[in-house]
């Protein structure tokens, strides 16, 4: 559209600026009259016409709806109002000089540059979109159309109870990606893309995640692995993958719809934005108005002189404020920046679910972080297991016991009890009543058994009292493996406490560093966990957050009431946490920060999510969306100064003095002045942001 309004506008320029310049034997031709109005000027209406209505129809469109639907008049409204005062003015004088009752000048040139520019502004402001959108459009494009699937053969499956991994032989079936359901086995050969998200079953390789990670180096990938759809296998092996989502479940769909919901979402000063625009506009219409009746009573009664009638020069001022105020750049602050932002992160694999995440990060001073599986990598290792001598039970046998019960939860403690008790071979049986207790621990009956697993003290609490000497000598080996950082756990066997387990979870090797980098940008650092005490502030003081700001034995429904007691105190708060302990706090906190490594329910829950599990990201982040808030706040400086100098200019401030006025014409360059430093920012804003 602005390219063909341009092509349109080069022929007025000639015949308004050019033309008259011109040697009389240039331009007799245009001197010539139609209807008693030269045909220059019936040139410049032709020209007008469809730059005014045709290409400039979607701003007319806009400012119709801002009318009728939301009831304010918004900055399209004050460009129509403009451009067309300009344009059904002229269309006026032409009439007029055709009966004979005036002969005043035309401001056809003065619609079609003022909407050329306006175009020319959108122009740059969709380039700013577009160099966003070209990162999603680039992570849709590695979506794989066509997928192997491994289908039994019907001659090597009679048996309905025969699985897919079972199946002696398959064949090898091309069928579209829409196709694939959960459980599916797909075949990925070397140099293919992964369809959709899944598990290695069988097979060796690595995989190209740089596109949605943000990590250069190949990962390995084996059996038992994840993969993610999107991503490229990038060694000579084939591997055999069982789907655990559909491709509308998928990591890039999830991506795709996250940095869409978050270019549409509004942060709070976007949304005071277009209220003060709501306001600027009939503002302006009244100013205008006013500047009108004022040099109209001036120049009526000779106060001035002026070549002009009076109700044109009046209308010169009025149109000059008009034209110098639609395209204000206060519109325009605030989305440019949150479409490059997000695009910026994006690249750095971090999603941004909305404005409001840019501008609420930007301004938290406390980031609270979760223990188990944020701070550390959730990979337990049980590293001691004391039996009461008088328990009666062989190792085998507990952990057949307790294996069996964790297999049912999806913790990561309960992943490294199975682990060891896979190791052991030992049997699991089916347990029943199994009841997850929230800041306790877990109970069912395994075997006609009832075993309890859980923090020490609710265990002592759930079974029988133990003698002084029994107990003295459980708690010798909880604070001892306690000071070494470990989780313990303790056991109980139908109402009898029978011993304690001990596992470490280490500490993620990024994590000082992001502790120290945080506290560096002025960031209190906070750790929430349900873990005993001197576990909690081993690991707290090993990263280097302050024991007064560790909380510990913190049941998941309590964390959120320590989220709300930091907000009271400090103000917004910035949570990071992965699992569905966490996603309470992470909705109760201003900015919920998901680990990419994390449950469903916490991503879901969050408002920025982290996709390699890095949390190094949590300070891009923080940063990135204080850079882009600085750039927001100069977008604003900005757009106040330039409508504070150029509306009284537009007015005349200067007329009186030096008989100095902006033509109309010369004012619809504000449309750059005021609009382009706005897009430039943002654009520079992802040219050359850097990361910490």
């Amino acid at each position: 559209r602005f390219l063909l309004a341009a092509l349109l506008c080069l022929p007025i320029i000639f015949l308004v600026y050019i033309a008259p310049e011109l040697p009389n034997s240039y331009t007799t031709m245009l001197r010539k009259q139609i209807f008693s109005t030269d045909i220059a000027v019936f040139v410049q209406w032709i020209l007008t016409s469809p730059i005014q209505f045709v290409l400039g129809y979607p701003i007319y469109k806009a400012a119709y709806a801002s009318l009728k639907y939301e009831h304010k008049a918004n900055m399209d409204v004050l460009i129509v109002i403009s451009t067309g005062t300009a344009y059904w003015y002229s269309v006026a004088i032409v009439i007029a000089q055709y009966f004979g009752f005036l002969h005043e000048d035309t401001f056809f040139e003065t619609a079609a540059f003022l909407m050329t520019l306006i175009l020319f502004g959108r122009f740059l402001e969709s380039m700013a979109t577009s160099r966003t959108s070209r990162v999603l459009k680039e992570l849709t494009s590695m979506q794989a159309e066509k997928a192997i699937l491994l289908a039994p053969m019907e001659s090597s499956c009679k048996n309905s109870c025969c699985s897919k991994e079972e199946a002696a032989d398959t064949e090898d079936k091309e069928i579209d990606v829409r196709l694939i359901q959960i459980g599916d086995l797909l075949k990925v050969l070397p140099g293919m893309s992964i369809p959709v998200d899944g598990v290695v079953v069988r097979g060796n390789s690595s995989v190209d995640e740089s596109m949605i990670t943000g990590e250069s180096k190949l990962i390995s990938k084996s059996a038992g692995c994840e993969l993610i759809g999107g991503t490229i296998n990038s060694s000579r092996g084939p591997l055999i993958m069982r789907v655990t989502k559909t491709i509308q479940q998928s990591t890039l769909s999830t991506i795709s719809r996250l940095v869409e919901e978050a270019q549409q979402q509004k942060a709070k000063v976007e949304r005071t934005a277009d209220r003060v625009a709501s306001v600027f506009v009939p503002v302006i219409i009244v100013t205008a108005c006013a500047a009108f009746t004022v040099w109209y009573i001036i120049a009526y009664y000779g106060f001035v002189t002026t070549s002009y009638a009076p109700f044109t020069f009046a209308l010169l001022f009025a149109l000059t404020i008009l034209v110098i105020s639609c395209p204000c750049a206060v519109s325009l602050s605030v989305p440019t920046v949150v479409v490059v932002a997000t695009g910026i992160a994006a690249k750095h694999g971090i999603l941004f679910k909305g404005g409001a995440a840019i501008e609420q990060a930007s301004k938290s001073k406390i980031v609270v972080f979760d223990k188990t599986g944020t701070l550390t990598q959730g990979n337990f290792e049980i590293c001691n297991v004391y039996v009461q001598p008088r328990a009666d039970i062989t190792m085998n046998a507990l952990f057949e016991l307790i294996g069996s019960l964790e297999s049912n939860s999806e913790h990561p403690i309960g992943k490294a009890i199975v682990n060891r008790a896979k190791g052991m071979n030992c049997r699991f049986v089916e347990t029943e009543n199994f009841l997850p207790v929230p800041g306790g621990g877990i109970q069912g009956d395994v075997d006609g058994c009832l075993v309890t697993l859980g923090h020490f003290q609710w265990i002592l609490g759930q079974n029988e009292a133990i003698s002084d000497d029994d107990l003295k000598e459980f708690n010798k080996h909880l604070k001892l493996w306690q000071l070494t950082g470990q989780t313990v756990i303790a056991v109980g066997i139908e109402g009898k406490l029978v011993g304690l387990i001990g596992m470490a979870d280490c500490v993620r090797v990024e994590a000082p560093k992001v502790v120290q980098e945080l506290k560096r940008m002025g960031k209190e650092v906070y750790m929430l966990t349900g873990d005993q005490e001197q576990t909690a502030i081993a690991v707290g003081e090993s990263v280097g957050i302050e024991r007064e700001h560790i909380y510990f034995g913190v049941v998941p429904a309590e964390k959120s009431n320590v989220v709300r007691s930091l907000q009271e105190k400090f103000g917004p708060v910035v949570m990071v946490g992965d699992g569905i302990n966490d996603a309470i706090a992470l909705t109760a906190a201003d900015i919920g920060i998901a680990v990419g490594s994390g449950t469903n329910v916490a991503i879901e829950a969050a408002d920025i999510v982290l996709m390699k599990s890095d949390l190094w990201d949590v300070c891009i982040s923080l940063h990135l969306t204080t850079v882009a808030f600085n750039v927001i706040r100069l977008n604003f400086t900005w757009a106040f100064l330039y409508n504070l100098i150029g509306i009284p200019l537009a007015a005349g401030l200067l007329y009186p003095f030096f008989g100095i006025a902006i033509p109309p014409a010369l004012a619809g360059l504000s449309e750059l002045l005021s609009s382009l430093p706005v897009v430039l920012f943002a654009l520079l804003l992802g040219k050359f942001y850097k990361s910490p």
